[in-house]
């Protein structure tokens, strides 16, 4: 078991709408089953390819529930990976069974389930999502680390106006003001961060060659197991995360702290508006979603004083700024979902 779970690897596959990540997770998965059927005899040492597609798993008509959501997946995919090693999960009740769910769908999605013969090789998870922000990239890093996986990423950094036209020709295309605004928020892989140093990117439209050569990398990945030193275990300094400032003091965790809110603050503005265009493009009247921005800002408010009446310095949070980000976003969650329960309103709970 300790010689899968080493051979096996998450891959974040990420970039704009319509850059052409599905395309791309479609044709590596396709290249190693191809590569497993030609090759019998050496089909037990050729991963088991699993395609996470965002898209099709998380509803698009309720993003203001995402990022719960986009945890479940994360939880799903632990599941999947820990039953095929026989061990046991540490998720509640109510995790689990959401996990379970979602973790059966990704299944069935790709042809298999929890009985597969498949499940005996490797694995190579390919995550399909917009992964906009470096943060939701770590997210799925930690996971890598918790099960002892590989983590590579592939970005396809593909030509915005391509892109947009690409996007508009979808049966559901994300809309353009949205776009626009995630164009812009796009934060694009940096070496100078150790858990993005295994990147490779590719362009809209990548040649085989490129496609032949990341395969053979995924291949030889899975074939050489990887070991987490415990020096990486901990993840502590800012070269290896990026995720501790250089001191401790109040005035530097403070500022921190607001840049977190900022950040938090954006992607809640961001959910609003995509309820508010996807009302529009159903034919609906567009809802005036001003009273929403009012209450995201004054929860962003909130948050900040009680958070700087704290001691930080004393905390373990002073110390790691994704402890820090933890606490921030679970304190904005909870003040804005008791705002809403005083002003419940359609758009608050995203239906």
């Amino acid at each position: 078991m300790a010689d899968k779970r080493s051979k096996s690897l998450l891959i974040t596959v990420f970039g704009l709408p319509g850059a052409g990540k599905s395309f791309l997770c479609k044709a590596i998965q396709d290249a190693i089953l191809t590569k497993s059927s030609l090759s019998p005899t050496s089909a037990s040492t050729i991963p088991t390819v699993i395609t996470v597609s965002y898209d099709v798993l998380i509803p698009q008509i309720q993003p203001l529930l995402w990022k719960g959501q986009r945890r479940t997946v994360l939880s799903a995919l632990s599941l999947i990976y820990r039953k095929s090693t026989d061990e046991k999960t540490t998720l509640d009740d109510e995790s689990t069974e959401e996990a379970t769910k979602m973790a059966e769908t990704i299944l069935q999605l790709n042809g298999l389930s929890f009985h597969s013969t498949a499940f005996r090789r490797p694995f190579v998870f390919l995550l399909d999502d917009n992964f906009y922000y470096r943060s939701m990239r770590y997210e799925v890093y930690q996971l890598a680390v918790t099960l002892r996986m590989g983590f590579r990423l592939i970005f396809i950094d593909g030509n915005c106006n391509i892109c947009r036209e690409r996007n508009a020709r979808r049966s559901a295309p994300v809309p353009n003001e949205i776009f626009e605004r995630m164009t812009g928020l796009l934060e694009r892989p940096e070496t100078k961060y150790r858990y993005e140093e295994n990147s490779r990117d590719f362009k809209s439209n990548w040649q085989q060659e490129e496609l032949d050569d990341a395969i053979a990398c995924i291949l030889n990945d899975t074939q050489t197991p990887f070991i987490w030193s415990k020096d990486l275990e901990g993840m502590k300094d800012m070269e290896e995360v990026g995720l501790k400032w250089k001191d401790g003091t109040t005035k530097g965790v403070n500022h921190t702290a607001d840049l977190i809110l900022r950040g938090l603050v954006a992607e809640r503005l961001l959910a609003a508006a995509m309820i508010a265009d996807r009302k529009v493009a159903a034919g609906n009247k567009r809802d005036d979603v001003a009273n929403d921005v009012a209450t995201i800002i004054a929860c962003k408010r909130m948050v900040f004083l009680q958070f700087k009446k704290m001691d930080v310095t004393t905390l373990d949070m002073a110390m790691d700024r994704d402890h820090l980000k933890q606490w921030l976003s679970d304190a904005f969650e909870e003040t804005y979902q008791k705002a809403c329960s005083i002003f419940p309103t359609k758009e608050h709970l995203g239906t």
